[in-house]
Order: structure tokens, then sequence, then C-alpha cells
């Protein structure tokens, strides 16, 4: 019984609450505004995309200029896409609320009830945010209005999409040429092509309709054209993207390489393993395969000049030791460690050649 009587209550509260929703709806005249009363007259537009537009025709009779963003680049759209998000995180705990309400009073399952209390929701956040900032200073405020002016030319320019955006482009050639094929079929068609393909076979179009050529087809026209235009200039931009994909492995090897010395530089002993290595490669039965000509030896150079200047007193004898310590890790697939030695000893001599000179 006392069950019973909760969910009487709750039922009871909840229908009050959706009536107190619906007075305040048709009492505030603030409330479900159409488009056509929301937007002044030469408003610029930026939707998410051309397809998302509801209300183009409204738009349209109030002069503004649409410019839908292009398809498919939430990074350009970035503050956009945050307005929407903001907008969907705070409206959804609404929705989930109506939601749970319907679950529990079938009655309010309707979509027309849902449309308007989605409505509510969108007017209730807008009238917030509005109250909200009304004592805040424009973001603007302060900066000079030419500099402003610019910045904003320059974002409604990149925000248009129609000469970015394939899709929106072909819509655009579709309509202004009256193609006798289907939208959908036209965009089927051409929507591989790349984009500069389709605004140089436009610009041809456009050329053979001044010059007064007459066109019986002018979809197979145009299609002709982006045909003409697209087959040569894929063939260089394949061999353009060999090019640029040749010159980032350069530039990856490179980065590498220099890596690479510069761990080297750093590590001496491992640059007197690496030249080391170099010349143990080089090993043919009793002797080194060019003769006197050593691949590698500037390594060992290199070795012996950082590790002399950080220990003077003991480099030789680090040396040496490095040396039979790298021997005993090659084992026999390395030449005698006499002549690796040998080797070494040379270098230094040579290092300290000048000095006694000089002495």
């Amino acid at each position: 019984m006392t069950q019973s009587n909760d969910t009487h209550q709750k039922s009871s509260l909840i229908l009050a609450l959706v009536a107190a929703l619906i007075v305040v709806a048709h009492d505030a005249s603030w409330l479900a505004r159409p488009v056509k009363d929301l937007i002044p007259p030469g408003s610029g537009i930026r939707p998410d995309t051309l397809s998302k537009i509801k209300t183009r025709d409204t738009l349209d009779a109030k002069g503004c200029e649409v410019a839908p963003c292009k398809e498919y680049t939430p990074t350009e759209k970035a503050t956009l896409e945050r307005s929407n998000r903001t907008v969907k995180e705070a409206i959804s705990p609404m929705v989930a609320f109506f939601d749970s309400l319907a679950t529990i009073v079938g009655e309010l399952k309707c979509p027309a009830i849902g449309a308007c209390f989605v409505q509510l929701a969108l007017d209730l956040f807008h009238h917030a945010f509005r109250l909200g900032h009304r004592d805040l200073p424009h973001p603007l405020e302060g900066h000079d209005p030419e500099l402003l002016a610019c910045i904003a030319e320059a974002q409604l320019e990149k925000a248009r999409d129609g000469q970015r955006s394939k899709l929106s482009l072909l819509a655009r050639i579709h309509d202004a040429y009256a193609m006798a094929v289907g939208l959908r079929s036209f965009i089927r068609a051409h929507g591989n092509h790349a984009l500069e393909d389709i605004v140089e076979a436009e610009r041809r179009l456009a050329d053979a309709v001044l010059n007064g050529i007459h066109i019986r087809e002018i979809h197979r026209y145009f299609a002709a054209i982006l045909s003409n235009v697209a087959t040569p200039r894929r063939e260089q931009r394949r061999r353009e993207r060999e090019r640029r994909e040749k010159r980032a492995r350069e530039r990856e090897q490179q980065r590498k390489h220099d890596a690479w010395l510069s761990h080297l530089t750093a590590q001496p002993v491992e640059m007197l393993r690496q030249g080391l290595d170099v010349l143990a490669h080089q090993w043919r039965d009793d002797h080194f395969l060019f003769g006197d000509v050593l691949f590698g030896l500037h390594f060992i150079e290199e070795a012996v000049s950082r590790m002399a200047s950080s220990s003077p007193e003991s480099y030789h004898e680090d040396l040496i030791i490095e040396v039979k310590r790298w021997y005993l890790e090659h084992g026999d697939h390395s030449p005698p460690v006499n002549v690796m030695v040998e080797i070494v000893e040379r270098v230094i001599a040579e290092r300290r050649h000048p000095s006694s000179e000089a002495g």
C-alpha cells in the first residue's frame, strides 16, 4: 500500500512539473522562437555542414550569407565544434531527466512533446548563458576594430567551403549549370576526383559557356573535361608524392644518423667499439680487405681524442682495456687482439707525435 502511494505521488509530481514547463514555455516570450525571428537580416551563418541546414529558404529570404564549414574536418572548425559540444554537455542531463520521466509516464513518449522539450531546453540554456554574461565585457572589447574586421573576414573566408569541399563544390556546379542528372548521381560520378581538378574543370566549362559554345548534354561535357584534366594531373601528383616521400625518408635517415653520431660523440667508448666493429668486418683470414686503407679508423681516432681529453693520465690504459674487452665479446670472428691493439697504439702514437715534435 505504501509503495502504491509513493508511485501515485511521483506520478502527480511529474505531471505537475510537466504542466509547469508547458506554462513557462507558453508564457515566456523569449522561448521557442523560430529562426526567422532570432537571426537579424544580412547575418553570416556558419553551420557545421551544408547538409545540416534545415531552414535554408528562410535564411535566403532574410539575405543571410550561409558559409558551411568543410566536411570531415573537425580540427578546422574547432570553435564551432566546441560550441556544439558545450551545448550538448549542458543539455544532456535535462534530456536524460526527461527520458526518465517518459519511462515512468508512457504518455510523454510523443515526438511532438519531445521536440517541444528540446526547443525549451535549448532556449533555457541560451537565456541562462545570456544572463550569466550580461555584466561581463565583450572578449574583443578594446581591440582595433579594423584589425578585428580583417580577422573576421579571413576566418569567414576560411569557413566558406565552396572552394575547399568537393561535395559542396559539386553541388554548386550541379545547380549552376542545371545538370540533367540527379545531384546524388553527379556527386557519385565525380566525387573521387581531386578538388583542384574539379575547380579547373569548372573553369574550362565556364569559359566554354561564356564563349557561346553550344553544349547539348552539359553533364557529359563536364565529365569529359574533368577526365582530361584529371588524367595528367593524377600522374603529376603521383610523381610529386613520390618526391615528397623520398625527401621525407632522407630527412628521417639524416635525423637518425645525426642522433647516432650525437650518441657516439657523448660516449667515447661506444665510438671506439663502433670503429672496431667496422674494422672487424674488413678482416679476411690474415689481412684487411683493403690493405692499409682502413674504413672506420676515424671513429677510433675520435674516441682516442675524447678519452685523452677527459682522462689524460689513464686514457692509454683505458683504451687497451676496452679493446681487449671488445675482443672477448667477439671471439673468433674478429682479427687477433694484437692486431687491434696495434692499430689503437698507432693512433695514440700519431696523436702524441705533434707534442713530442714541439718539445
